[in-house]
């Protein structure tokens, strides 16, 4: 249909027809007909969907001072001093010296030297900007017990979506999730790892 010069389009840049839209069983009415989205969820968007919105996110967090305040605030409220352990055994003796072993994993919790207060408010921040991260429990040289935060980008998948040697070999990765044949999840795929993930 035009309108003087104008050429009138739909909105898939088609040319507008001002004709009967159901004239037929068989006419075409020039809509784009929806895929199948018979699958399972976490498999309606792919590696790279993933990423994006990732990176999205992390640019708006980084670019908007409105949604960075309130991510901010968010993870200092949630966390703020709520997080301070005491040991509650009915001996003093023991207690202290729980207390002090507390204290003492409170500040060195995380291997990149963070405290624990610091490593929570990651989370929290990480959760509202990736939407995930994940947190390892692993220990220092001496055997002290340590945290390791891992960011959502790093959990990814190879680039078949199979692994094709060691420990899991022939499983599936899912956005970073290594799945049994039964479809539990028992690893994920860390970006670095070796073959295998861990």
């Amino acid at each position: 249909m035009k309108a003087g010069n104008v050429q009138i389009l739909d909105q898939f840049g088609r040319p507008f027809s001002s004709r009967p839209i159901y004239k037929s069983g068989s006419y075409d009415d020039g809509l784009q007909r929806l895929p199948n989205y018979l699958k399972e969820p976490e498999q309606l968007s792919g590696n790279l969907t993933r990423k994006n919105l990732i990176s999205a996110s992390r640019l708006l967090y980084k670019n908007n001072g409105v949604v960075k305040g309130a991510v901010n605030m968010k993870a200092e409220y949630s966390i703020g001093k709520a997080f301070l352990f005491k040991s509650l055994c009915k001996n003093p003796e023991v207690a202290a010296k729980y207390d002090e072993y507390i204290k003492a994993f409170y500040k060195v919790a995380c291997v990149n030297g963070k405290n624990f207060h610091s490593l929570l408010y990651l989370i929290s921040t990480a959760i509202d900007i990736d939407g995930d991260c994940f947190v390892m429990l692993t220990e220092s040289k001496t055997g002290f017990p340590q945290l390791q935060f891992i960011r959502a980008n790093r959990v990814c998948s190879p680039k078949n979506g199979l692994i094709d040697s060691g420990k899991y070999k022939g499983l599936n990765v899912l956005h970073g999730v290594i799945t049994n044949r039964m479809g539990r999840e028992i690893a994920y795929w860390l970006d670095g790892d070796e073959p295998g993930g861990r």
